[in-house]
């Protein structure tokens, strides 16, 4: 039965890939999503250092979808797309009431589920348990190096280290299947100790590491220059040359790094030219491949393109996806040259599906 619903999930996403390359010229919006992101609250308890999203208040004048609908929401979505991939994000998501509902019903779907936190909720067992019982397959613990100290400090949060690392520790000694991954933000004060971080994160049961350069923090997103006020952008090259090369290095031994060479290879190029360096290869297909939600139920298919293709609470999400609306946004994004390092937003080919596709069957995430 699991092999017979793996084929038919398999083969969903490859005549879903044929669309969506046909339909990068067509833009008639003739595909369907592979990738749900859902901006769950804005909210966070932390305060991070190269984040302001915590500073951005709240919409007086808009209130947040509520965890009833967002059930809702994602139900439909099942119903229209079948399967797909859906990442769970804030702010910090554990802090929106109802968290642990959603991530149960669309695991219940058959939904390829991955949350992203920071992981100070769970410096509470009963919360390790609520997420356990979900049947939660996959989680992301934001974590910036093997150094709690540099953390800390740039989380703002004293012991969200030990505290994420505990949390880590539940995980896997209760469930062990699991999969649980550490995203390290490759800046000023973590570039030095990538390798390091790798070792740390097998040590401490990780399965998955990967790594995200520093961007541009919400409110400077629109500065092409954001780096050069950017005190944690690192400017010495030779550094991250060093490091990267050494994630190279351990990634041909069979470390357990996400990135692909060619990822790790584009990283350089970003600090160099960080007004320039993309990652999308000759053409994005995100208007064919993704589709994002936020908090109030407004969607888009990139967070850098400027306004909504409509509202999850004016219609059936798939007449969005085709509307007049989407088909501008995805003429924008086809022209659109703005410097992107986003690796979740990477297009991968037919090839790279079938083998992530597999990699992750195998490792249960699907």
């Amino acid at each position: 039965m699991n092999a017979l619903r793996l084929l038919r999930k398999g083969s969903s996403f490859a005549s879903r890939h044929i669309r969506q390359r046909l339909d990068y010229y067509a833009e008639r919006g003739w595909s369907r999503p592979d990738k749900v992101g859902i901006l769950r609250t804005p909210r966070c308890n932390a305060r991070c250092l190269m984040c302001d999203f915590w500073k951005i208040p709240p919409d007086p004048a808009r209130e947040e979808i509520s965890s009833e609908r967002w059930i809702d929401v994602i139900e439909e979505l099942r119903e229209w797309i079948g399967p797909f991939f859906l990442t769970l994000s804030g702010g910090e998501i554990f802090l929106k009431e109802g968290i642990y509902n959603i991530v149960r019903r669309a695991v219940e779907l058959d939904i390829s589920v991955s949350v992203l936190t920071n992981g100070l909720v769970f410096g509470s067992e009963k919360n390790v348990q609520r997420l356990i019982d979900t049947g939660l397959k996959a989680i992301v613990f934001s974590i910036d190096g093997p150094d709690p100290a540099v953390h800390d400090q740039f989380r703002a949060v004293p012991g969200l280290h030990a505290i994420a690392t505990r949390g880590i520790d539940l995980i896997k000694s209760r469930k062990p299947d699991m999969t649980v991954s550490a995203m390290c933000i490759v800046m000023r004060d973590t570039v030095d100790r990538l390798p390091e971080f790798v070792e740390w994160a097998r040590a401490v049961g990780v399965d998955r590491v990967l790594f995200q350069p520093l961007g541009p923090n919400p409110r400077a997103e629109g500065d092409p220059r954001w780096f050069e006020k950017n005190e944690w952008f690192v400017r010495d090259t030779a550094r991250v040359d060093r490091a990267i090369d050494a994630l190279l290095a351990l990634k041909e031994k069979g470390a357990p790094i996400e990135n692909s060479a060619d990822n790790l290879e584009k990283i350089k190029t970003f600090f160099r030219n960080p007004s320039m360096t993309q990652i999308t290869r000759s053409r994005c297909l995100l208007g064919q491949t993704n589709l994002n939600i936020d908090e109030y139920g407004d969607m888009n298919f990139c967070y850098k393109i400027p306004g909504s293709i409509g509202n999850v609470n004016d219609g059936p999400i798939r007449a969005a996806w085709k509307s007049d609306a989407a088909r501008r946004s995805r003429r924008e994004i086809k022209r659109c040259r703005r410097p992107c390092m986003a690796v979740c937003y990477r297009t991968y080919t037919l090839t790279e599906k079938v083998a992530l596709f597999i990699k992750y069957a195998k490792a249960g995430k699907i």
